[in-house]
Formats: structure tokens, C-alpha cells, sequence
């Protein structure tokens, strides 16, 4: 892809060409320049809108199997219906260990995933946070080729599914609602509790977190498909009004930056992730002011791979550990709030 942004001084260099070559009027030479120049440019004008339209309207991956199948885990399909008015389809697992505050572990998955999340890795930790009493909710956002879809809106639409799915946990009797988010999954579950004018999560854990905002787009049609990033500051912003209504600057997304999450988060990142940056990561943690909010950092973890280097035994016994530790303040917390009351 790079090529055809290095070619472009080949363009009037055709006019000059046949200038020298053939003779003639220098004019027609010129104007065949800037003709071809203004063809370029709307070629590349194009190109990023093609570009834009194939991210927002990314093709999501469907669930091959199921937690019964795959992990002898018993489930209930679930649709709910988003505040968006899209459909969200969804599976429900019911712990049968009685804990204080009928808590719940709700997936928000990464692009082009489903609500088999990292698939074998994620049915064994369905299983190992059912045994601890935590039950599970796991669902698709509405995107793709998905029923009644949107458009990928970075965090916008999504807000407005993850949160129909969090009322429908607390319609369950689940007082206790954490939010295990992966990728772009996890900076949708961090900018809704950020955006939030009531909070309704009371735990995050952000695997990998993708922050989708301009600077990273810029950065990621970078190192995706070569895209210049000089080109690219000035022509997404365009694309970005044209596809999502509204400018980047405007973009609620970028709170995430500059506010801090009432809400508790375990951050789980890699120091070698080359999707979503660690640096970037490292600088919303840094913003937080939650005392029970941590970043756990992987030497060499890779994106949404980080199970694999501390070990899934670890890995989930860490995330339980703090789960825990935020479900008794609150359970504390809230004990207090009623006494005087």
C-alpha cells in the first residue's frame, strides 16, 4: 500500500515526460499534470473512505460452538434488546454457589470476536468462576452482518449495548456486576463507566484494552496498511465527521484521557502489544484515582495473549482475587450506607 502514496511524483512527471519527448504546446503538458494530480487525489480520498466504511462495518466472527459442548456447562441463549433498538443475542450462565451479592462477570469481546470471547481459554474460565459463584453473561454486540446490526460507532452504540446488558444483570437479582472486557471490548466497558452519569458496573477488568480515538487510528493506519500519518491527520478527521456524524474532538470516547473512572479496574496488559499501546494504557491508569484500581503488567505479553504468558491458573486466580477484594468493600460499603441511614 505504501506505493501509492511514494508515487506521487510520478504523476506530473507523466506530463513533463511527454513534453520532452513528443514536443508540442508546454500548456497541454501542464493541464494533463493537474489533471492528473486531481484524479490522485481523489483516488486517495477514495481509498480512505473505503477504508473508513471497511472498519465501521467490520465483519463479526459467529460462535462455532457452545459452554455445554465445549465445557459441559449448562447455559441459556438470551436476547436483549439494546437502547439502540438493535437486537443483542446473548448466553446466560447461572452459578449455583450461593455468594453475597449474586455477583456476575459480564464479557464485552474484542473486534470481530463473539461471545466465545478467546474461545478454549475463556469456556475455562466460565467454568472456574461458576465453581467461585460469580455466574456469567457473555454476548455479541450487534455489529457486522449481525442481526438488525449498527455500525461500529468506536464506542458509542456499543455504550448503549453493554449498558442494556448490565440493566438486564441487575434485572436478574445480580447486585454485584463486574465487566471482563477484551480489546476494543474493554475500551467500550472503560468509556461507558467513564461517560457515565450513574455508575452501574462496580468492577472492570481491561484485557488488552483497544482505545478507539484519532491519534490511535492515525498510528494503527500507520502500521496497518502504510498510510502516511501527515495524510492521515488530515484527511480521517474528514472521514471520521462523514461516517460517524461527529468530529473526533467531540468524540465522547476521548474522556477516557482526561477523567477518572469512579469505577474499580484491573487492567491486564503486554508490554509487546502491537494493537492497543501499553504506553497508552499506562497513561489512563495513571489518570485513575480508585485506590482499588491496578495495572497489572506482562513483560512480553502479546494482545489478548497475556493467559499465556503468566499462565491461565494465574491469571484467573489474580482476576478472582481482586474481584473479591471490591465486591467485600462494596458489600462493607454498602452495610454502612444502611446503618446510617
Amino acid at each position: 500500500m505504501k506505493w501509492i502514496f511514494r508515487s506521487i511524483w510520478i504523476v506530473p512527471a507523466l506530463g513533463w515526460t511527454g513534453c520532452l519527448l513528443f514536443g508540442g504546446w508546454w500548456g497541454w503538458y501542464a493541464i494533463a499534470s493537474i489533471a492528473f494530480l486531481i484524479l490522485y487525489g481523489i483516488g486517495i480520498l477514495w481509498l480512505y473512505d473505503y477504508t473508513m466504511q471497511g472498519v465501521i462495518n467490520s465483519e463479526m466472527a459467529s460462535a462455532e460452538s457452545d459452554p455445554l459442548t465445549e465445557a459441559g456447562l449448562d447455559y441459556e441463549n438470551i436476547i436483549i434488546k439494546s437502547s439502540n433498538g438493535s437486537p443483542i443475542s446473548g448466553w446466560y450462565l447461572q452459578s449455583d454457589v450461593s455468594v453475597e451479592g449474586n455477583p456476575i462477570i459480564i464479557y464485552s469481546h474484542g473486534f470481530s470476536l463473539s461471545k466465545e470471547q478467546l474461545g478454549a481459554p475463556s469456556y475455562k474460565q466460565f467454568g472456574y468462576f461458576l465453581q467461585k459463584g460469580y455466574s456469567i453473561l457473555t454476548f455479541e454486540y450487534p455489529l457486522g452482518s449481525r442481526d438488525r446490526s449498527h455500525i461500529a460507532s468506536c464506542g458509542i452504540m456499543e455504550r448503549d449495548d453493554l449498558t442494556s446488558v448490565v440493566r438486564f444483570a441487575r434485572e436478574k437479582d445480580h447486585q454485584f456486576i463486574s465487566v471482563m472486557g477484551y480489546s476494543y471490548g474493554g475500551g467500550t466497558a472503560l468509556f461507558t463507566c467513564v461517560d457515565a452519569e450513574h455508575q452501574e458496573i462496580d468492577a472492570l477488568v481491561l484485557d488488552s484494552s483497544f482505545i478507539p480515538v484519532m491519534n490511535v487510528f492515525i498510528d494503527k493506519f500507520h502500521h496497518w496498511m502504510g498510510y502516511p500519518r501527515i495524510l492521515s491527520r488530515v484527511l480521517l478527521p474528514v472521514m471520521w465527521k462523514r461516517h460517524l456524524s461527529i468530529s473526533w474532538q467531540e468524540h465522547p470516547m476521548e474522556t477516557v484521557f482526561t477523567k477518572s473512572c469512579e469505577t474499580p479496574i484491573l487492567f491486564w496488559h503486554g508490554t509487546e502489544d502491537a494493537d492497543a499501546s501499553y504506553q497508552l494504557i499506562s497513561q489512563i491508569h495513571a489518570k485513575q484515582r480508585h485506590p482499588f484500581t491496578k495495572l497489572r503488567t506482562v513483560e512480553k505479553g502479546e494482545h489478548v495473549a497475556l493467559h499465556e504468558v503468566v499462565g491461565e491458573d494465574e491469571y484467573n486466580d489474580d482476576t478472582f482475587a481482586w474481584l473479591e477484594k471490591v465486591r467485600r468493600a462494596s458489600r462493607d460499603q454498602n452495610t454502612f450506607d444502611t446503618q446510617i441511614m
